[in-house]
């Protein structure tokens, strides 16, 4: 059994959330600076085509991003589960799932969360730590998560053809950078604690190697 190091792309994928996470703050700040120009008096064809190029470039910036981080946060998940599979033959799901369970519609939302769920405590308990932390983090994060895809694909479905209907739409993408803010601080803390279970158990696995080494040397 040789654990696959997974440091590295739990590195990787901490910084691009970090600067992911500075998109949605000027995405929230380009939404609230449209909604008090849709509530002023100085509406003309200049300041809203400056209006609209900025909200154009914050959202292709959050889309450029969002499939980056999603790219790069699936790899580490799946070689998080690849590891537990080499350690534990009860383990829930097969490990592709760990990829394909993020595409597959109506099982990606659900699979995710258990395999995420499964990574926080199997890691915990193979690495021998005497208290389990609860896996309560990682629920509030999953309900934040799942609570703003939904307004954000209901706001994405509202018409826009009149200035309130601009306006609401504008309020609900401004909760959901709230709340996609909000999940991906939780799901860095999450990255951070599993990166330090893994490396308890990565030590550990290397300390019995080279024991089982020096016992076969004798």
């Amino acid at each position: 059994m040789k654990l696959r190091d997974n440091s590295e792309r739990a590195r990787t994928i901490i910084n691009i959330f970090y600067f992911f996470a500075f998109v949605i703050i000027g995405m929230f700040i380009s939404n609230l600076m449209q909604y008090f120009f849709l509530n002023s008096d100085n509406i003309t064809e200049a300041t809203a085509t400056s209006n609209d190029l900025r909200q154009s470039i914050f959202i292709g910036l959050h889309f450029i991003l969002f499939i980056i981080a999603a790219i790069y946060f699936i790899r580490w998940f799946r070689r998080a589960y690849f590891n537990l599979h080499l350690l534990d033959s009860t383990i829930e799901h097969e490990e592709s799932m760990a990829s394909y369970g993020w595409m597959i519609p109506f099982i990606n939302l659900w699979r995710p969360f258990s395999i995420m769920k499964e990574i926080w405590t199997k890691t915990q308990e193979h690495a021998k730590f005497e208290i389990i932390e609860s896996t309560t983090l990682i629920g509030i994060w999953w309900t934040l998560w799942i609570t703003n895809s939904i307004i954000t694909n209901v706001a994405s479905r509202l018409p826009m053809d009149t200035l309130e209907g601009i306006k609401t739409v504008t309020v609900l993408f401004m909760v959901t950078n709230v709340a996609e803010f909000i999940a991906l601080a939780l799901i860095i803390i999450i990255v951070k604690r599993v990166a330090e279970y893994e490396y308890a158990l990565y030590n550990m696995e290397h300390q019995m190697s080279i024991e089982d080494h020096l016992i076969d040397g004798v």
